[in-house]
């Protein structure tokens, strides 16, 4: 009676584990799949953010590698970064895939080679007027003069220059403002203009939709 039993039971057991089996792989493989596709797409955009942001920090604002990984690309940390100061390139890539490489051009400064080569990059022939510095002396933003004595009346300048401490001032450590520079324009003329330690009004910075 059990071994009748058990002659019942052991193809009941193995044809559930084949259902089972079966199911998981129609949900499995299509997971795989998609995120084998997600990756593929996604890795370039962080090699290419990469390559892109550490190029413009170190070849045109002059900074140092260190402080731009742990400021700016912090939430890359598994993108290899490479530095070529010879070539003036930077080339990111994640475990060795999805190489991009971003070229410094004074005047012009980094661009993606992407759809192209660096040295097609390199061969390109721009001319870029750069401003007439005789107006170093006007106010901004045709100069680079300050409004100094002319502060205008209407604005409180205590209240401006507490609100640009609060700008500045890290009160969080968890969650960093990372201000590099602030200017308040009134009028068409700065009346306020600040900066964070290392930076200076001829650092170039990245502007984001701000320069828009």
């Amino acid at each position: 009676m059990k071994i009748s039993n058990l002659g019942f039971q052991l193809p009941s057991d193995f044809n559930m584990k084949k259902k089972l089996l079966a199911t998981t792989s129609l949900v499995a493989v299509p997971l795989l799949i998609y995120g084998i596709y997600y990756l593929w797409n996604i890795l370039p955009i962080a090699t290419a953010y990469s390559s892109k942001i550490m190029c413009s920090c170190v070849f045109v604002s002059g900074r140092e590698e260190a402080p731009v990984i742990r400021e700016d690309l912090s939430s890359f940390g598994t993108v290899e970064i490479d530095v070529n100061y010879v070539d003036s390139t930077v080339t990111s890539t994640i475990i060795g895939l999805a190489p991009r490489t971003a070229v410094f051009r004074d005047g012009l400064g980094c661009t993606l080679a992407i759809g192209t080569s660096v040295e097609a990059l390199k061969q390109q022939q721009v001319h870029i007027e750069k401003p007439d510095q005789r107006q170093a002396n006007n106010y901004w933003p045709t100069g680079d003069n300050f409004a100094g004595g002319e502060f205008p009346e209407e604005i409180n300048e205590d209240v401006l220059n507490r609100a640009m401490d609060q700008v500045f001032k890290e009160d969080q450590p968890d969650v960093l403002k990372g201000t590099r520079a602030a200017l308040v324009v009134y009028k068409g003329k700065i009346v306020a203009e600040r900066y964070a330690e290392g930076y200076n009004r001829n650092t170039p910075l990245l502007g984001w939709s701000m320069t828009k």
